[in-house]
C-alpha cells in the first residue's frame, strides 16, 4: 500500500527507505552494503522529504540495479495523471508487485502465513476490481484510498493447527460449541455495534431490505442473535467489559443486564504499580498505647 499510494511531490525520507529496506521487495534482499550506505547519507543530509528523482545522487546505480528498478517504476507509478476503472489499476498492481519481487523471493521458500498474506492480498485486488460498475475511472490517489479502506475491513486470521485454546471474533463463532468460552469487550458501545451502513447503496433501501449495518435495530437483531447463540454453545461461559477505555468510562451493554448470574469485578494480581499491592486500610490493625510509653530518643 505504501508503493501504491507514493505521493507525486516530495516522499518522506523514512517512508522511502521502509520501502527500499522491505525485505520482500529485491530491492531488500540482497543489497544490505548499498541501503545502509544510502540511509547513513540521506540521514547525514537530514532531508525530511526528497524527490525520487534526486535519489539517484545517493548511491551508484550500477551496484544496486534492483534498487534502480524500483525507484523508477515508483517515479512512473507517482507521474501517472490519467483516470482508470479499478478493475485497470487492480491489474497494473498486481503486474508491478511481480515486477519489483514481491513475495517471489528464490532464496527462501514462503511459509504458510507469507501464502495466505497473498491469498488475502490478491481477495483485496478482487474486490477492487469489482467496483467498475459503482465508483467508475478513478485518479490513482483516489483508488489508493478504497482499497486501503477494503484491505482495512479485510478480515483475516492466520490459519493454525488445532490448538487447545483459540482466538475468535464473533462472526466466527457460528456453529462452534466450546468447553469453556470467554466473550470480552461487551460494553455499550459494543454490543450491539454502531451501524455503518454501505456508502454506495441508498441508505433507505438498505434500511427496506434489512441489509448488515443498515441501522440500529438490524445491529439489535445481530447482537441479539448472536448473544443466544454463545449461550447455547458453552455451559462455562464468562461475559466481560472494560470498565475505561482512556477517560471514557464503559458500561456493561444492556442486553446482558438480564443475566440472573451475579458480577464479578477482576483485579489483576500480577499488578506492578505499588498502589495495587498496598494493603487497604480495613486490614490495618489499629493499636493504641494505654500506658503512654514515652518514645526513646
Amino acid at each position: 500500500l505504501n508503493i501504491i499510494s507514493i505521493p507525486e511531490n516530495g516522499v518522506p525520507t523514512q517512508s522511502l527507505l521502509q520501502i527500499i529496506k522491505n525485505p520482500y521487495l529485491n530491492s531488500g534482499q540482497s543489497n544490505d552494503a548499498v541501503v545502509n550506505d544510502l540511509e547513513a547519507r540521506l540521514q547525514k543530509e537530514n532531508f525530511p522529504t526528497l524527490y525520487l528523482s534526486q535519489l539517484d545522487h545517493f548511491y551508484n546505480a550500477e551496484t544496486a540495479p534492483d534498487i534502480t528498478k524500483l525507484v523508477n517504476y515508483l517515479v512512473i507509478l507517482s507521474e501517472l495523471k490519467e483516470d482508470q476503472f479499478p478493475s485497470a489499476w487492480a491489474k497494473m498492481f498486481s503486474q508491478l508487485l511481480k515486477s519489483l519481487g514481491w513475495m517471489s523471493s528464490s532464496e527462501k521458500s514462503i511459509s504458510s502465513r507469507e501464502m495466505q498474506c497473498i491469498r488475502t492480498w490478491n481477495e483485496c485486488l478482487d474486490e477492487l476490481a469489482s467496483l467498475d460498475s459503482f465508483i467508475g475511472k478513478l485518479p490513482r490517489y483516489k483508488i489508493a484510498k478504497e482499497l486501503q479502506q477494503i484491505a482495512s475491513n479485510k478480515l483475516f486470521q492466520v490459519k493454525t493447527k488445532e490448538l487447545p485454546i483459540q482466538v475468535l471474533g464473533l462472526a466466527e463463532t457460528a456453529g462452534m460449541t466450546f468447553d469453556h468460552l470467554w466473550v470480552m469487550g461487551c460494553h455499550s458501545g459494543c454490543l450491539p455495534a454502531q451501524p455503518n451502513p454501505n456508502p454506495f447503496l441508498p441508505l433507505s433501501l438498505q434500511k427496506k431490505m434489512e441489509l448488515p449495518h443498515s441501522d440500529y435495530k438490524r445491529e439489535l437483531q445481530f447482537a441479539e442473535q448472536a448473544l443466544n447463540r454463545l449461550l447455547l454453545s458453552s455451559q462455562n461461559l464468562v461475559f466481560s467489559y472494560p470498565k475505561w477505555e482512556k477517560e471514557n468510562n464503559l458500561q456493561i451493554s444492556p442486553l446482558l443486564n438480564n443475566l440472573s448470574q451475579p458480577i464479578t469485578e477482576f483485579c489483576d494480581q500480577s499488578s506492578y504499580k505499588v498502589r495495587d499491592h498496598m494493603k487497604s486500610s480495613e486490614k490495618v490493625e489499629l493499636w493504641q498505647d494505654k500506658q503512654n510509653i514515652v518514645p526513646l530518643p
